[in-house]
């Protein structure tokens, strides 16, 4: 069997970025709710605690044309969501086996699969847990009528027909979807998707997700899917400061241009352990921009 060893091509070719961009890249495929919200990203570094002031634009009304020919000037009322960055997770792992994690690419993505899948599902959660601040709800027992009726609430809250509208639901409720057959019936629905598949790719105007990380409380527990659009919920993140090469630790820090994501990859040698510790951390906090084009879809 040949034996794993270390050169000095493998230990150049081990450096932050190159597991920062693999583990964002991840990180991104993973989440749902993280790439449909109103993202906020700046290369500015901060810290955990710092605020984050999100603009909230006040809307305009149209006016007729006076007869002096003169426009009638309107000082919307803008406004401000403060967002403190209050959520800082982190992923740490051992490599003792550095050579091996060096010369098989395989064994490093596979850490830092794992390690992104955890803090993917720690974003969406607290994006989940918005729905406390819903401005409405549909309640009772779910069905694809529930979902008509979010579109109505979305309809009269004046949500742009063009914009589009998302639908963040529980496992159960998803498969009572699936179920329905209407939905089931391609010469019904339109589509051989759910029944071929197992996928509502979208229903009533809005593009339909399944996840396990949907909120369910109380005593019956209630299941709080999320209707949405990006305007809606905001997630907010920010740069981690790098700890500097004279410290021994070599750090990186990656953000995706187009989702808004970013995330600080670092790595040292640990003495005690004998080994080559990989942190992966997130710095991100979350708010709800607009309540009326939030609403808490209930099973």
């Amino acid at each position: 069997m040949t034996k794993d060893t270390i050169t000095t091509s493998l230990i150049d070719s081990f450096i932050p970025e190159k597991v920062a961009t693999t583990a964002l890249n991840k990180l991104t495929s993973y989440m749902n709710l993280g790439k449909t919200v109103y993202r906020d990203f700046d290369t500015e570094v901060a810290s955990e605690g710092d605020v984050v002031r999100v603009p909230k634009f006040g809307t305009l009304s149209a006016n007729e044309m006076s007869q002096t020919g003169q426009v009638t000037l309107q000082n919307p009322a803008d406004d401000e969501v403060s967002i403190t960055l209050n959520q800082h997770w982190e992923v740490s792992f051992l490599i003792r086996d550095v050579a091996k994690a060096m010369a098989k690419p395989g064994v490093l993505e596979g850490y830092v699969k794992n390690g992104v899948i955890a803090l993917a599902e720690k974003i969406e959660n607290k994006l989940a847990a918005l729905y406390l601040s819903a401005g409405d709800a549909v309640t009772g027992t779910f069905s694809k009528d529930s979902v008509r009726s979010a579109r109505k609430k979305m309809v009269d809250a004046k949500v742009p027909r063009l914009a589009p509208k998302y639908l963040y639901l529980d496992t159960d409720s998803y498969d009572t979807l699936l179920a329905d057959t209407t939905i089931g019936k391609a010469n019904e629905f339109g589509s051989s998707s759910a029944l071929v598949e197992g996928d509502v790719r979208k229903l009533y105007g809005f593009q339909v997700f399944e996840s396990q990380n949907i909120i369910s409380a109380g005593s019956p527990a209630i299941a709080h899917s999320l209707a949405y659009v990006e305007e809606a919920m905001a997630l907010v993140m920010r740069p981690l400061p790098s700890p500097g090469q004279g410290l021994g630790v070599q750090s990186a820090v990656v953000n995706d241009p187009e989702t808004g994501l970013g995330m600080r990859v670092s790595y040292s040698w640990d003495s005690d352990h004998l080994g080559v510790q990989v942190t992966l951390d997130v710095l991100f906090g979350v708010g709800v921009l607009r309540e009326d084009l939030l609403i808490d879809v209930q099973n």
